[in-house]
């Protein structure tokens, strides 16, 4: 579905069980997810319409990180947004803009829930507020390429694993590629 605004996902459209949304169950247990692969194809067959103002969105549950956890994410993110910006396949565009330093400073200084969220960033935290309690990684292009999709899925967990286990930020300054 195309739609030009950045705020559209707060739609009725966006937020029912009939949207777009891919889910799974136990979140991607295999490097290879036939069922993403098999949406993927059936979509190619069907010709589904590509273009510029859509984008795949990662969700990942983060329900039981910390605030300054979900800091460190956002840091971990924005220090390394150059690789990103290369595997995603667009950067800095009006439905993922670069994320800002004084949210990331905000979250790192704090271990309550209180978050500020900016949606159309590349890492959206407004969800943590809500039922879903995610972190939503929006900088990947539209594409129906279910390996990449289920690469990228898998790097955006990898950003949340490790924050959860205590990895800081400045720990991947010197970080250039995968």
């Amino acid at each position: 579905r195309q739609n030009s605004e950045p705020e559209h996902c707060d739609s009725s459209y966006c937020v029912s069980a009939d949207s777009a949304e891919y889910r799974t169950t136990g979140g991607i247990l295999t490097s290879i997810h036939k069922p993403m692969l098999q949406l993927c194809k059936a979509l190619t067959e069907a010709e589904a319409e590509k273009n510029d103002s859509a984008g795949t969105h990662i969700h990942v549950y983060a329900g039981d990180l910390t605030t300054h956890q979900i800091g460190q994410v956002m840091a971990i993110y924005k220090i390394t947004d150059k690789i990103w910006d290369i595997i995603a396949g667009r950067c800095d565009n009006n439905y993922s803009l670069r994320l800002q330093s004084e949210p990331i400073s905000l979250a790192l200084k704090a271990n309550n829930p209180m978050l500020t969220a900016d949606k159309p960033r590349a890492v959206n935290v407004s969800h943590m507020g809500g039922q879903r309690k995610t972190i939503e990684f929006r900088q990947m292009d539209c594409n129906l390429d279910g390996l990449r999709i289920t690469k990228w899925a898998w790097f955006m967990r990898g950003i949340v694993t490790i924050a959860k286990r205590g990895a800081k930020f400045f720990e991947f300054k010197n970080v250039t590629t995968i």
